[in-house]
């Protein structure tokens, strides 16, 4: 699945996530890809995301 993670600082970059888990309307996941742009998130970090809001941090 890919989606738009953004840093604290609003930059923005669409990411590759492998999701790993679906809980009702929330899905976590492991990023796959090298992050260019944010500071923030790299390969391998898991994340939680919803159809509205896809930027979390689980980890």
């Amino acid at each position: 699945m890919q989606i738009e993670l953004t840093d604290k600082d609003g930059t923005k970059e669409m990411v590759f996530v492998y999701v790993t888990q679906c809980l009702g309307n929330r899905f976590q996941g492991i990023v796959t890809n090298e992050i260019e742009l944010l500071k923030e998130y790299k390969k391998g970090d898991a994340v939680s995301f919803t159809p509205n809001r896809r930027n979390t941090r689980t980890a």
